[in-house]
């Protein structure tokens, strides 16, 4: 069965007000689904973590890479990479200032959710959705 690996997320400045967020990740099929030429989405979003609590904070919008993609005995493994620019103000999901004075730090990562489209192998389930590593520090 398919399994997402390598997830990352990394943001870095574009200018004052934006960021670029990049989420990538490895999906890996076994011979089943490659013989099958088993049809994936994939639906990316990105993750406000505040003690524990995760909130949904942007989804990466199916127009900026096409969500489906497919495997093969020739592509058993598909790196996927979703870019795109985002207002930092919608990461700043901690808008306040420490007892000390400095600013309260962000907190994102990213989580990836794979699903079957076509040519789903019976009895196969898609993998578990998988996160990123947290990314902290103000994003401001």
């Amino acid at each position: 069965m398919a399994s997402i690996a390598d997830p990352t997320l990394e943001i870095t400045n574009v200018d004052d007000k934006n960021v670029q967020v990049i989420v990538s990740y490895t999906l890996k099929s076994d011979n089943t689904e490659q013989l099958a030429g088993s049809v994936f989405n994939d639906v990316v979003e990105l993750l406000a973590d505040d003690s524990g609590t995760q909130t949904t904070i942007f989804t990466y919008p199916t127009g900026a890479k096409p969500s489906q993609f497919s495997v093969s005995p020739s592509a058993p493994n598909v790196v996927r990479s979703r870019k795109q620019t985002v207002p930092k103000s919608t990461l700043n999901e901690d808008n306040g200032f420490l007892a000390n004075g400095a600013e309260d730090p962000d907190e994102i990562l990213g989580r990836i959710t794979v699903t079957y489209v076509a040519n789903q192998p019976s009895g196969y389930v898609p993998p578990p959705p998988k996160v990123t590593a947290t990314e902290k520090g103000a994003l401001r």
